[in-house]
């Protein structure tokens, strides 16, 4: 007897299962991240995987427990700026509309995608084991596009959703198989320290030479798809 489930997201915590530290495989890859218990097979069985680690030797979990003692002391009342100005409910206002929102593909998202997609396959190809990279990737990365652009307001998919899309993407894949020639940060799209103004200039400064090194990786491994380096 089989029962389809169906969700648009999930997510499991395995932090009290194995409290144990794990130790690294010498020919582990670098950037790979253990999972745990997790069977690879059910890993590999879902399309997106974003790892949240909430407590690292380099970042303590101070902010949540300063968080769970302002709720404590001032229970019912606004803690941060933002909270005082948007509500739940406006916040189901904006998913509600950003959802019945209509988006179409700029071309230069599209080869951005595209040429992504190809590099990608050919830089981590492996002659036993085949490519990492799934087949539904580029559908994926469509998917996770169209929902940053509504979300963002608009009506067309541009290339900055398309680079939110492939560091997301590639994220992934790096935790799951390790780094590739596109190394990306750690925690780039979600960092620990993202608390102020200057952090969040931090992140888009990252973004913006994400974006040039994601130009330049597809010219390389993907020339015939590549886009437009952007001038400085």
């Amino acid at each position: 007897m089989a029962f389809p489930i169906e969700c648009n997201f999930w997510a499991l915590s395995d932090a009290d299962a194995y409290p144990k530290k794990t130790m690294q495989r010498e020919d582990a890859a670098f950037g790979l991240v253990d999972v745990g218990s997790v069977p690879a097979k059910l890993v590999d069985g879902f399309g997106l995987l974003i790892y949240c680690s909430e407590i690292s030797n380099s970042h303590s979990p101070l902010p949540l427990v300063q968080h769970i003692l302002r709720e404590a002391m001032n229970s019912g009342q606004p803690h941060y700026p933002a909270v005082q100005q948007l509500t739940a409910q406006d916040f189901e206002e904006l998913i509600g509309f950003a959802r019945g929102q209509q988006v179409e593909f700029s071309p230069e998202a599209e080869k951005l995608i595209q040429g992504y997609y190809t590099a990608s396959r050919r830089v981590r190809t492996d002659p036993v084991r085949g490519s990492t990279i799934s087949p539904i990737a580029v559908k994926i990365l469509m998917s996770v596009c169209e929902a940053h652009a509504k979300l963002s307001l608009r009506a067309r998919v541009l290339q900055e959703d398309a680079v939110i899309a492939i560091l997301l993407y590639e994220t992934s894949i790096t935790a799951r198989h390790g780094a590739s020639v596109l190394c990306v940060a750690p925690n780039a799209v979600f960092p620990f320290d993202l608390i102020d103004e200057h952090s969040l200039n931090q992140r888009d400064l990252y973004l913006t030479q994400f974006h040039q090194h994601l130009l330049q990786f597809c010219a390389t491994y993907a020339p015939g798809m590549s886009v437009h380096l952007i001038e400085e």
